[in-house]
């Protein structure tokens, strides 16, 4: 009986953690600096375009803006949310 108590504690502790890893996953995903590392590693993103330096404002600006971002799996697809979000066009690469 007290085996079988022990054993669900330990099964309950192991879910709570998993629980957390996911969350501490997650907050990381979102974090400024992963973003801004995935937003400089987009093909076709030029450091310090007016398209680059508008879609930092954006992404630093709130955490919402971050996980909408992260939310899309292709790079395609995040440029795309940029330019829509940002209202600059990725084509838009001179540097100002």
């Amino acid at each position: 009986m007290v085996v079988e108590a022990y054993v669900k504690q330990t099964e309950a502790l192991e879910k709570k953690n998993r629980i957390v890893e996911l969350m501490l996953e997650r907050e990381h995903a979102s974090s400024v600096k992963s973003v801004l590392e995935t937003l400089n590693g987009l093909p076709g993103v030029r450091m310090w375009s007016p398209f680059h330096k508008t879609s930092i404002d954006h992404l630093i600006a709130d955490e919402a803006s971050r996980q909408g971002f992260i939310a899309f799996p292709r790079a395609e697809h995040k440029s795309r949310f940029l330019e829509f979000m940002t209202r600059r066009n990725l084509d838009d690469c001179s540097v100002a």
